[in-house]
């Protein structure tokens, strides 16, 4: 009975031995790859601070503000911004979403005929957007509607595409619209080597319908182009 006790005394000493041995591999390796997760979390979560935007406007109430002021019909605003994100990781990602804050809009929707002002069916529109990605030449008198033809309004454009998001179109009607319209939404991708860029621009004009526009001459639009950035998608 001695020598029976004895074996299985060293068989449960081996055995804890082994568990021992066995949980200080598994907790190494857990501890080794929290680590790695967390530092890949890390990563990801830094990108947020890797991007800027610069702006460019025609608005005397700042760089990324779009107007139109004491408005007469072809009279137009824009505002050009370009996104860009360096890192100095081999490679970080984080995501935009686009957004235009419109705090003012005096226009209104227009009977063709008596040119009165009107609701609902057989109403007029009067102020209509588009965004491009690119950059764009804008600054041509007199406006032309880019409805007609794409791109009569800008001379020699240059690399301007139309964006496609949300259903947005070359006229994108806004007449009488406040409160928040999302543009696009998009991924900025960043190497040590090669940095993050790219330009869109957005163009606002009061349409000349060609019918009487008295009840909006002189009106004002006003909004703010604002680009949210985080570490996952936007839907």
């Amino acid at each position: 009975m001695q020598k029976t006790n004895k074996g299985v005394i060293i068989v449960i000493s081996v055995t804890i031995v082994l568990l021992l041995i066995i949980g200080g591999f598994y907790a190494y390796f857990m501890s080794n790859l929290r680590k790695r997760d967390n530092e890949d979390i890390k990563t990801i979560l830094d990108t947020s601070t890797i991007v800027s935007v610069e702006y460019k406007s025609n608005s005397n109430l700042g760089s990324n503000n779009i107007t139109i002021d004491n408005a007469n019909p072809g009279k137009y605003g824009f505002v050009e911004f370009t996104l860009s994100g360096t890192t100095k990781n081999a490679k970080a990602n984080s995501y935009y979403q686009i957004v235009w804050n419109i705090d003012q809009n005096e226009f209104n929707y227009l009977n063709p005929d008596s040119g009165d002002v009107c609701e609902g069916e057989g109403c007029e529109a009067q102020v209509y957007y588009a965004l491009y990605s690119g950059k764009v030449n804008i600054e041509t008198t007199p406006f032309t509607d880019p409805g007609r033809a794409t791109y009569d309004v800008f001379k020699e454009a240059t690399d301007g595409i139309l964006v496609e998001y949300n259903s947005q179109t070359v006229k994108n009607d806004v007449t009488n619209k406040t409160g928040e319209i999302v543009l696009d939404v998009g991924k900025i991708t960043a190497t040590k080597d090669v940095p993050f860029s790219k330009t869109y621009t957005l163009v606002v004009w009061f349409e000349e319908t060609g019918h009487n526009q008295n009840n909006n001459q002189g009106k004002n639009l006003n909004g703010k182009i604002d680009v949210n950035i985080r570490d996952r998608k936007f839907k």
